[in-house]
């Protein structure tokens, strides 16, 4: 409740009458508004126990006066605004807020003055918050409209307006207009949900759950406040044949459970609005889909293309895979048509141990970012990157297979069926494996033998040409993976096949993202020949989604692959720039050749498992060199 309407129940406490003139001089707004609130306050206060009423007549009786149905209700639910008015917002984040869940509950225009009053601010600190407001908004379809000497309301479909709310509030439990009932609400929403949950057998995360039921709580206030929510014949009809008989029945038999508390909302448009967020919020049964719903296989084939034709990877014959992301993407693509945002709590996880395949997950995920025409938001792409990271334990193996020397103690048994054990479990890395003495180690030929690594079971005190790594008799299954990913790893000459020192700029002076893509396209231009649009085309697939790694790195590249050569420009920007949600220092701008027989996946493997890690990559800004990325692109990151 705003500062008006609160001073109007203060003022009306204290018995007396007052006419709308006489309150509108002592709040120092007009009879106009007067009015208008003591409509909206009494469709609050009447069920606490209290209503303003209007008598007509002359002398101390006339104008609005409160009569007290229930004092002792009435006066507990003062002392709840008492202590929601104290709590002003402070910082700007705050009063963002604020101002998103004001103004999402007016049906009116509200004037600027009245909003600076609210929230005890300036007009220019209002306009600094109004924009960063505005900016949360779009991304929910909705606008901020200025109307001169009307002040300011939101726009868009009331759908919009409750996907907004549902989202973003339900993150900071600033919409509430009694904090008391909605959590009795709640409680009731959610034993009739997980009742029916566990019949019906759906499956969703916590975070999922409780984002369903702040669908039905908001669903119910906002209907309850008058705003109406219709869909259009063909748009019924639409979620008729997305959301499945199973889904809708759920729905029905949730409105009837909630009959006597949530009545309002049982009718068809409500009830396709909840049906619609709970189906985009958990595991949909492939087999209980209608046939139209069955253009997500061409979706999964269309990205599994996109990931063969672009990185060379193919992931095309992996039915499990398939069946995976099918049962994955089928709630997705309700998230994507219908504006649904859910959050991903293992992201930064996500990037940062499955760096490969959120990189994958990414340059698949631009074939989707232009069949829907918006970006694809991380925490979907994080997904993604889980299901591919599964069928990425077995499917990708090293192109180029080392050769190592053991170092252990000679004629030990215990060593003869360590080297035995040791070339069984990593015959898929190794192409040979020479046992050496301690004793003999110094004269061995370690350039002749093409030797990639040294390992070794026992103590040795020289130094040799090659990394020297530690190793158990009996490695533990963390070891396996951890030597069979250093095997996997790219050497020095591999890298430079991609990595060139001319095209590493180690001062970018530039302001935003479109200028350090236009100064690096510059620098490749002094080397390569581009197509006419190759910036077009980076900028396209900019467009379609973020290509940031976690906090200080960004991997751009053109939509499309349309270079004869592999192209990798990096750039160290002087400053941090801004890259859509997160701020960036160390740019890779990569361009892959259209030669389909090339194997990208190990480069891609390094690449990204440097930029998910900032201590290498705070340690590479530092230092801006060439040969320090070379360095961090093959060194043991485990």
């Amino acid at each position: 409740m705003d500062t008006i309407s609160t001073g109007i129940l203060e003022i009306l406490r204290q018995g007396d009458h007052y006419t709308a003139a006489q309150l509108g001089k002592i709040l120092s707004v007009s009879e106009r508004t007067i009015r208008n609130r003591i409509k909206e306050v009494n469709e609050q206060i009447i069920e606490h126990g209290a209503v303003i009423i209007s008598e007509r007549g002359a002398g101390d009786r006339a104008g609005f006066h409160l009569d007290m149905i229930d004092p002792d209700g009435f006066s507990s639910w003062m002392e709840l605004l008492h202590k929601q008015k104290n709590q002003v917002p402070n910082s700007s984040e705050e009063r963002v807020s604020y101002i998103i869940d004001y103004l999402l509950n007016q049906k009116e225009y509200v004037l600027i003055d009245d909003l600076c009053d609210m929230i005890y601010v300036s007009h220019n600190t209002l306009s600094s918050d109004l924009k960063k407001a505005e900016q949360i908004l779009r991304s929910y379809n909705l606008v901020i409209d200025r109307k001169p000497n009307y002040g300011i309301r939101v726009l868009g479909t009331e759908i919009d307006k409750r996907i907004c709310i549902i989202d973003y509030f339900s993150k900071n439990e600033q919409y509430s207009l009694d904090p008391i009932r909605k959590e009795s609400m709640l409680m009731v929403i959610g034993d009739t949900l997980s009742s029916l949950f566990h019949q019906s057998e759906y499956m969703t995360s916590v975070e999922s759950y409780q984002a369903i039921k702040n669908v039905i709580y908001v669903s119910y206030v906002r209907k309850a406040s008058g705003f109406m929510l219709h869909y259009s014949e063909e748009e019924k009809e639409e979620l008729r044949e997305k959301i499945s008989f199973k889904m809708q029945n759920m729905v029905d038999k949730a409105m009837i459970d909630l009959k006597e508390d949530f009545g309002i909302l049982n009718d068809e448009d409500e009830k396709l609005f909840i049906a619609m967020q709970i189906a985009g919020r958990g595991n949909i049964d492939v087999d209980v889909l209608p046939e139209s719903d069955l253009n997500v296989d061409l979706l999964i084939q269309n990205m599994l293309n996109e990931l063969k034709e672009g990185l060379n990877v193919d992931l095309t014959d992996d039915l499990n895979l398939m069946l995976s992301l099918k049962h994955h993407m089928i709630a997705m693509d309700i998230r994507m048509r219908y504006h649904i945002q859910i959050g991903n709590p293992i992201l930064d996880m996500v990037k940062k141990q499955y760096s490969f395949a959120y990189a994958l997950a990414s340059y698949s995920c631009s074939y989707l970012s232009e069949y829907y025409d918006k970006p694809i938001r991380e925490e979907e792409i994080g997904y993604i990157a889980i299901i591919y990271a599964l069928a990425l334990e077995q499917k990708i193996s090293p192109k180029r297979k080392k050769n190592v020397v053991i170092v252990c103690a000679a004629g030990n048994s215990s060593s003869r069926f360590f080297m035995y054990k040791y070339k069984e479990t990593f015959s898929d890395y190794l192409e040979n494996v020479y046992e050496c003495s301690a004793n003999d180690i110094e004269n061995f030929d370690f350039a002749g033998k093409k030797i990639d690594f040294c390992f070794k079971t026992i103590n040795i005190e020289i130094d040799v040409p090659v990394p020297c790594y530690t190793i158990s008799l009996f490695p533990s299954e963390a070891e396996v993976r951890h030597y069979k990913e250093l095997f996997s790893n790219m050497d020095r000459d591999e890298l430079l096949n991609y990595y060139d020192p001319d095209l590493f700029i180690s001062h970018l002076d530039c302001q935003n993202k479109e200028e350090a893509i236009f100064k690096m396209v510059d620098k490749i231009k002094e080397k390569y020949e581009l197509p006419s649009d190759f910036e077009e085309l980076v900028m396209q697939r900019e467009k379609y989604g973020m290509t940031s790694f976690g906090t200080l790195a960004a991997m751009p590249h053109p939509n499309k692959t349309c270079t004869k050569d592999n192209i990798v420009c990096v750039a160290i920007t002087d400053e941090p720039i801004d890259w859509g949600q997160n701020n960036v220092q160390v740019i890779i701008l990569l361009s892959l050749s259209t030669d389909k027989n090339q194997d990208y996946s190990a480069f891609i493997q390094a690449t990204t498992e440097l930029i998910s890690r900032n201590e290498c990559l705070e340690q590479l800004i530092k230092k801006r060199n060439f040969d320090s990325l070379m360095d961090m692109l093959i060194r043991d990151h485990a």
